[in-house]
């Protein structure tokens, strides 16, 4: 076999790896997730459907409102048949789960239907508009038993996923502080700042520094947007400040995450990049590295976006295929999903005291 012939086959035999993983190329049956999808809109045509070929699952239908946006997407995206009539849709269908991406007022109801069916469920963030809303999922869920996830994608993209490695594995000692900001352009008229932006912070802030103690909260609001200031306390002791806007600029990423230990600290950039500084050594509380004159050392993880694989692409970056990854997961092997719809139910409370709080109108 000449050269050529030998990196062909090599390259083959990558690409079924990537495709199917270890199990696909040894031609082993992998368990796969039957799945229909309720909503054909931007988000869900631009994210959650491209997500799904990294995933184990058959698309069995989707469904829309209009006709015309659900037989779009059964053919952009391999479903065999496509509905108007969700009810419909999961009685005919009666797949494992479905995944709901609509309008956040819709959420409570379609989910209730679907584990009143025996079907597991995953919704995009937020569960719903509102407290009672999301209580209504939370008591189905526990009824039916099946699994309820919410998808809050930034806890499973990679620098999320790596800060949580490193806290956990103590890295940073102690837990002292969190800083974050995100801030974007202005929201579309009736859509909600807190409820579909700021809520990705407030669920991070638990994912890293655990429940939250005490809130203040402080806003304004002008012809230009809305803006909120808070201070928290957690209950392991720590502490954190966060800042949301939508005074900024949809066209340049403004989103900052900073963790302080009592021995060092990490920052995450723009969602895609992770630098942990690692004070070392101390004498009398005084770095080493400080008293020799020299640079803190730190480690840095972001993407390549110059090589063009599956984990450098947004998708995986973002979290929408470890969310997704995550879910068919939990269903497949009957795990409890991480964020399930009892620990959303935790961060919807602290979207309902910010958006409690008393506004400063301009």
């Amino acid at each position: 076999m000449d050269r050529k012939k030998i990196l062909r086959f090599g390259r083959k035999i990558y690409n079924l790896y990537r495709e199917k993983g270890l199990r696909g190329l040894l031609n082993m049956e992998t368990k796969r997730l039957r799945v229909a999808f309720i909503g054909c809109g931007e988000h869900a045509t631009e994210n959650i459907y491209p997500a799904l070929r990294y995933c184990p699952v058959e698309l069995l239908a989707v469904c829309a409102r209009h006709q015309e946006s659900a037989r779009r997407n059964a053919g952009w995206f391999g479903a065999a048949n496509f509905y108007c009539d969700y009810k419909e849709m999961l009685d005919r269908e009666r797949p494992d789960a479905v995944i709901i991406v609509v309008n956040a007022a819709s959420h409570p109801e379609m989910a209730v239907e679907a584990l009143k069916r025996g079907i597991n469920v995953f919704i995009e963030k937020p569960p719903s508009l509102d407290l009672e809303g999301t209580q209504k999922i939370v008591e189905e869920a526990r009824k039916s038993r099946k699994k309820a996830m919410v998808g809050f994608q930034k806890r499973y993209s990679p620098v999320c996923l790596k800060a949580r490695e490193l806290i956990q594995a103590n890295k940073l000692g102690a837990l002292r502080h969190i800083q974050t900001k995100l801030c974007t352009g202005r929201m579309i008229s009736g859509e909600d700042f807190i409820l579909e932006i700021g809520i990705h912070h407030l669920d991070l802030a638990r994912f890293f520094l655990g429940e939250v103690s005490d809130m203040s909260v402080k806003a304004c609001r002008g012809k230009d947007g809305q803006a909120y200031s808070l201070n928290l306390e957690f209950e392991n002791g720590a502490i954190g400040s966060m800042l949301f806007s939508e005074q900024q600029s949809w066209f340049f990423h403004n989103e900052r995450i900073e963790i302080t230990g009592s021995g060092n600290f990490l920052e995450i950039d723009n969602a895609n990049k992770l630098t942990y500084f690692d004070q070392g050594m101390d004498i009398l509380g005084v770095p080493v590295s400080n008293l020799l004159g020299k640079k803190r050392p730190k480690a840095v993880w972001e993407p390549n976006f110059t090589c063009l694989t599956a984990e450098n692409s947004q998708l995986y970056q973002s979290g929408v295929i470890g969310e997704l990854r995550h879910f068919c997961d939990c269903v497949l092997n009957d795990k409890d999903p991480q964020t399930n719809i009892e620990d959303a139910y935790k961060t919807m409370l602290l979207v309902s005291r910010v958006k409690k709080a008393r506004v400063n109108v301009e």
